[in-house]
């Protein structure tokens, strides 16, 4: 049998609504031509009992999966993997359809328009009432659709109520989306990329998927305010890489406003200094992004958040950061100066080792010049002795006696 739309369905301590889940997924006027693929996420209640009971005794193709507790974003990729329908739907444990044509109504819509994804409008249930999801904030209105059309990612930007949507399996097959390991915010990683893989997409005014809103608040610690805060930088990165301003705008929404109190609890009830400095750091590259984007984040804070605690912190550590290069580069002036005088010094004790050695050959050139004027005086001293000794001598006497007479001739023919 040709499967058309599989339900991917992670359980986790869902033992009072998950009959009922499973019975409104039973109801569909398709639920033969479907199927439901549940992932028991380490239950520790009656969940993977009732599971079980519905394999063995409902009529309806139905898959159950068990795993250790790995989150609900593991859970439904686990459920993905073993899909087979054409198209691939969510449905939580404590949630339902609106009508039991929604499946139909959706996948019908699907093959006629020829598209890959197609996706309605959500009802609220609370207090055991039913309403349709109506806002006015713009951060919000993704939520439902006020009539059937046609439309791209580009347009939509919304990033909420992926449950709302069937998707093709094998676009996100070839495109490789699944939901990242987050405990919180996993969902609209993954749906932003689902819907902006596809061309276009079917909006319909109907609604599509029940929200039980009336649930015990969801318990937070460390490890789930750290992955809420790479979801939603996920999503501004996201935003960023194709140049989604609107979308990139809620995210900062979400840091600022619809978190904020989580934030302040989990961070400064706790004073976990560690978790202050991750905030700080997802505040820095959020601003990094909106500077790709040319936005300013501090353009959507109008009150009082957490956000502009960080802000303020990450802008001193910025002066701080400022001030530390001008020091660095300052340090790095006077090492360069004080290199720069060390060579010149250096270059002097060359010159003076140069003026040295000169100074040192010629003591050396006026030793040996003296020592040859000490050896010529000595000479001229000797000759002159024996000069003078000649000169006493008798025979020097005789001679000149002996030759008065020539040299008077001489004279007088000179003359």
């Amino acid at each position: 049998m040709c499967i058309k739309v599989s339900i991917v369905m992670p359980v986790y301590n869902e033992e009072k609504y998950l009959e009922d889940a499973v019975n409104s997924f039973a109801s569909q006027t398709i639920a033969d031509e479907c199927e439901l693929i549940c992932v028991d996420d380490g239950s520790s209640d009656n969940s993977l009992e009732i599971l079980k009971t519905f394999h063995n005794n409902a009529d309806i193709n139905l898959v159950v999966l068990e795993q250790q507790n790995l989150g609900s974003g593991p859970a439904r990729n686990a459920g993905m993997n073993v899909a087979q329908g054409e198209y691939i739907g969510f449905l939580d444990a404590d949630d339902l359809y609106p009508s039991v044509d929604v499946l139909e109504t959706m996948y019908t819509t699907a093959i006629e328009k020829g598209v890959d994804a197609v996706g309605g409008s959500l009802e609220l249930l609370e207090h055991g009432k039913r309403f349709r999801f109506e806002s006015t904030s713009p951060f919000l209105t993704g939520q439902s659709f006020d009539y059937d059309c046609m439309m791209s990612f580009e347009d939509y930007q919304f990033e909420y109520g992926f449950y709302r949507f069937i998707f093709k399996k094998s676009v996100l097959s070839s495109e490789r989306i699944e939901f990242p390991a987050y405990l919180r915010f996993q969902d609209p990683c993954f749906f932003v990329r689902a819907l902006n893989a596809v061309d276009t997409f079917i909006a319909l005014h109907k609604t599509t998927y029940i929200y039980r809103s009336n649930m015990t608040k969801a318990r937070w610690n460390q490890k789930k305010t750290s992955d809420l805060l790479a979801g939603i930088l996920d999503i501004c990165t996201f935003a960023t890489a194709n140049r989604y301003r609107r979308l990139y705008t809620n995210a900062i929404w979400r840091l600022c406003v619809d978190f904020d109190l989580v934030f302040r609890k989990t961070i400064f009830d706790t004073q976990d200094t560690e978790l202050f400095t991750e905030y700080c750091e997802v505040v820095r590259r959020v601003l990094e992004c909106g500077d790709e984007l040319e936005m300013d984040a501090r353009e959507f804070l109008s009150q009082p958040c957490l956000f502009n605690d960080a802000l303020k912190a990450y802008e001193e550590r910025e002066q701080f950061h400022l001030e530390r290069i001008a020091l660095k580069q300052d340090l790095v002036a006077s090492q360069s100066t004080a290199a720069s005088l060390e060579e010149q010094l250096e270059q002097c004790k060359q010159r003076n080792t140069v003026l040295r050695d000169e100074s040192n050959r010629l003591r050396t050139e006026n030793l040996r010049v003296k020592s040859e004027c000490d050896a010529q005086k000595k000479k001229a001293i000797e000759a002159e002795k024996r000069y003078k000794s000649i000169k006493s001598s008798r025979s020097f006497k005789a001679g000149r006696v002996l030759t008065w007479a020539p040299r008077q001739v001489k004279k007088v023919v000179s003359h």
